[in-house]
């Protein structure tokens, strides 16, 4: 249960990073440096939690390949 948790907020913060990507693709023009270094950072930390997941994942698909069956873990939320 908590790994669907783990991917259903990965896939929330993809959208997220979606529409804030559209959103600077549109007004880039309009925006401060401040305000273009700030949603920069947003994009960054939104991009994370689902990047790390689909390590994850690729690394866990690698071991049952393997023959090795991983431990259930949960990427850091942070």
């Amino acid at each position: 249960m908590l790994r669907d948790a783990t991917l259903s907020q990965a896939a929330q913060q993809a959208d997220q990073l979606c529409v804030l990507l559209l959103l600077l693709e549109q007004t880039h023009e309009q925006l401060s440096e401040v305000d273009m270094a700030t949603a920069l950072g947003l994009a960054r930390d939104l991009s994370a939690n689902p990047a790390l997941w689909l390590l994850d994942e690729k690394q866990k698909q690698s071991q049952c390949r393997e023959g090795n069956t991983p431990e259930k873990t949960e990427v850091s939320r942070d």
